[in-house]
């Protein structure tokens, strides 16, 4: 911080430049908000600010993070609306990441090369996904906001399902079937289902099979995944309510569907489903 930076937070106004828990930040008049602008080198953990005396974090520079193999968590406040080009390139340490619904705008290879980077959330603010924002990730659970439109063949690399990758992503997209359809997006997609290497949820169409009951067992239960499983593949089965005991094939079915092991006497399994 200069003497001039000083001289103004003694005066009240906001600093032009600053480092705070290793991030750099810098001062926009025009937009009288901070930018996120670069990280001490071996950072580890990067929890970025909603606002900083009273001035709102808005902006992520290019290339804030990247290249810092041993960064393991980054929040990102909903207070982002820009993330700019190759932020987190190289971040291999990362493993999850969210991308809030104030970001409208994820520059190109934004996250690039997260070797170890398997859960993604991407908010309802991205409407397009760039040239390599998630290039080379090991994905394997990717949540899209519904308000996608198109998405560059580059994009999610990874979802490009060479024939000898192992496993398969879950892909969660919060729109109906209809909608998916309508994204421009790059080609094998369709033959990845086939494939059994891309399994897609559309959350619009299981509410639209799902009585009230169970639309509200999906609310209370967000914490549990196993319990958000056994829910989403009993909508996906045509139950259309958990609150009554169910039979030993029916439970057997939903738990095949949720990929979920339960084990015991038939009676102990019907006893779970009257919990239920």
């Amino acid at each position: 911080m200069s003497w001039r930076d000083i001289s103004d937070r003694l005066r009240g106004k906001p600093a032009k430049s600053f480092t705070q828990e290793g991030l750099r930040y810098e001062y926009s008049e025009e937009r009288n908000a901070y930018t996120l602008t670069f990280c001490d080198h071996g950072i580890t953990k990067a929890h970025i600010p909603e606002k900083i005396n009273g001035i709102t974090v808005d902006e992520i520079q290019n290339g804030a993070f990247s290249g810092e193999k041993d960064l393991k968590e980054l929040t990102i406040p909903d207070t982002i609306k820009s993330i700019g080009e190759g932020v987190g390139t190289g971040c291999n340490s990362l493993t999850s990441l969210t991308i809030p619904d104030s970001v409208t705008n994820i520059g190109r290879n934004s996250f690039a090369n997260c070797t170890h980077l398997k859960d993604l959330t991407i908010g309802d603010g991205i409407k397009d996904l760039n040239w390599k924002v998630f290039n080379n990730c090991d994905l394997e659970n990717v949540h899209l906001g519904s308000n996608i439109s198109f998405i560059n063949k580059w994009a999610l690399n990874s979802l490009r399902f060479p024939s000898n990758a192992p496993g398969k992503i879950n892909l969660t997209f919060d729109g109906t079937k209809e909608q998916w359809d309508s994204i421009h997006k790059g080609k094998g997609w369709d033959s990845a289902v086939e494939r059994g290497k891309l399994d897609i949820t559309f959350e619009r169409e299981l509410e639209r099979t799902m009585n009230p009951e169970i639309g509200d067992l999906i609310s209370h239960i967000k914490e549990d995944e196993d319990m958000q499983k056994i829910v989403l593949a009993a909508a996906e089965l045509g139950v259309k309510a958990l609150d009554e005991p169910l039979d030993k094939k029916t439970m057997d079915r939903i738990f095949d569907k949720a990929e979920i092991g339960f084990h015991g006497k038939e009676k102990d399994d019907q006893e779970f489903a009257e919990e239920l």
